[in-house]
């Protein structure tokens, strides 16, 4: 079952298996601080396919701020003792992040626009102005001749820079972005692998949280 959204410091799908319940429960009879222990290691590891998915369709994009961003992280739900991964990018503004020569920062937490990846966009113009920009965002760059009608050639050229211009007293128009559902395509292509992952790797944590616990006792005994 999957979930896309924001949780904290997390923007991407929530995953849960629950062909694996019966496998959590036997996790879950050695009591909280080992299941938890065992329970997080299982499912971060098999989380491998889904984060090799994501990166190989998630666009690069002129400051690869988006690839920088993504991430895995497993929350588990003492309550019910069972565990939820979470695949996606690290949530904008939760960390420290470098400056690239003009606004727009480098970091791990700069994937501000992962929602307009995931849900796009309506079609957009400038709020003002017949002139559209990077120089401010993305630093200064060159004019070179030629170009499209509207667009000017920048170097370096786009995505790294940019330059638009409309007619005067018009907006410049800025197109929309499509709909790319990078998380649920992720998941798509990689579930059938994760999901075996996951059961072999739940099935070696409950043999080595066993061997603890016998270890555990042997020490109190």
């Amino acid at each position: 079952m999957i979930e896309v959204g924001g949780k904290g410091d997390f923007f991407g799908v929530k995953l849960t298996f629950p062909e694996t319940r019966v496998l959590t429960e036997q996790l879950n009879q050695f009591g909280p601080r080992i299941a938890d222990k065992y329970l997080k290691s299982a499912m971060k590891k098999s989380s491998k396919p889904a984060l090799a998915a994501l990166r190989s369709i998630t666009p690069k994009g002129p400051t690869g701020n988006l690839r920088r961003a993504i991430t895995s992280k497993v929350v588990v739900y003492r309550n019910s003792g069972t565990g939820v991964l979470l695949v996606g990018y690290t949530k904008a503004g939760t960390g420290k992040a470098r400056a690239t020569g003009g606004k727009v920062k480098k970091g791990k937490d700069r994937a501000f626009h992962a929602g307009f990846l995931e849900f796009g966009t309506k079609e957009r113009t400038t709020k003002d102005g017949s002139i559209a920009s990077s120089f401010k965002t993305l630093g200064a760059f060159s004019f070179k001749k030629g170009g499209s009608p509207g667009r000017v050639r920048t170097a370096p050229k786009y995505p790294k820079a940019f330059s638009k211009r409309a007619p005067k007293g018009e907006k410049v128009r800025l197109g929309r972005t499509p709909a790319l559902a990078t998380d649920a395509t992720a998941y798509e292509m990689s579930s059938g692998s994760m999901k075996n992952l996951l059961a072999k790797n739940l099935t070696v944590a409950v043999e080595n949280a066993s061997r603890e616990v016998a270890y555990l006792m042997s020490r109190a005994a």
